[in-house]
């Protein structure tokens, strides 16, 4: 008997196996997706401001006069006190460098995202670099990657 005889009911055995793993996982990762939870184990809420902020590309001085971030409400302060929290009147508080957010939750939980547009309504001076190099809108959203739609695609961001 040929070694190679002896393998095929093992190997169409393993490959039928794997087929069926395979579609065990689909089905399961298509439900997982489709269907919200009933109830939420923990609620993590996040308040999300978007802000003007120049970013530092490198210590050679490569900036980008225009640019904008995203940052916790907790890490950003009035740049004029007397005007408080208002569009084009914040930065980050003194200490904090930009940084990606990282909100970080357990399977079960749910995630509520309360998004401030601070930015200025206008790009900064007209005749700098940073106005004509500012993105040609001043709005702000958020698109989470793998989360379920609340509604219609119309709430995606």
């Amino acid at each position: 008997m040929n070694i190679r005889n002896a393998l095929r009911p093992w190997q169409s055995l393993f490959a039928s196996g794997c087929a069926a793993l395979v579609l065990l996982l689909a089905v399961a990762r298509v439900h997982a997706q489709t269907a919200p939870p009933p109830n939420c184990d923990r609620t993590v809420k996040a308040d999300v401001v978007a802000l003007d902020q120049a970013l530092i590309y490198n210590r050679l001085g490569a900036i980008n006069p225009a640019g904008m971030i995203y940052a916790l409400r907790r890490d950003v302060v009035a740049i004029d006190p007397a005007k408080g929290l208002v569009p084009g009147n914040v930065q980050l508080r003194p200490g904090k460098r930009p940084r990606p957010i990282a909100l970080r939750m357990n399977v079960g939980d749910c995630l509520v995202i309360n998004l401030t547009n601070l930015l200025a309504p206008d790009a900064a001076d007209v005749n700098s670099f940073a106005a004509n190099n500012a993105p040609a809108t001043r709005t702000a959203s958020a698109h989470v990657m793998g989360m379920q739609l609340v509604g219609t695609i119309a709430s995606d961001g």
